[in-house]
């Protein structure tokens, strides 16, 4: 069942951290994406596809904000010194990956800590 119907930004998937000013990329949704979707293209990035993950998130998947999940899906955290021309980039369909969010998302809970 795919119900999510939102773009891929962090702060739909994350919660800020204790000051309130940064994401905490550790409880992010698809923080495990690249180990729980399967692969289904693997591409060598172009100097144009390295320097516009959005452009090349659109290409595959009708969809800018989708660059937060090639980078995710890859392992990356850093655009500009971990993407670069030639380096092998994998690709999950679309479809797998809604999938795996709707999942994630009628599974999370949020745990408040008083002290």
């Amino acid at each position: 069942m795919m119900n999510y119907t939102g773009d891929m930004d962090i702060k739909n998937y994350a919660v800020p951290d204790n000051t309130g000013t940064q994401w905490d990329y550790f409880t992010y949704s698809f923080k495990n994406l690249r180990f729980n979707v399967p692969i289904q293209q693997q591409i060598q990035l172009t100097a144009s596809d390295a320097a516009n993950l959005p452009g090349l998130a659109y290409r595959y998947f009708g969809d800018t904000s989708w660059w937060r999940v090639i980078m995710a899906f890859n392992g990356w955290s850093d655009p500009l010194s971990q993407v670069a021309a030639g380096a092998v980039c994998n690709l999950p369909s679309k479809s797998a990956v809604l999938q795996y969010m709707s999942a994630q998302q009628s599974t999370s809970t949020t745990t408040t800590i008083t002290i």
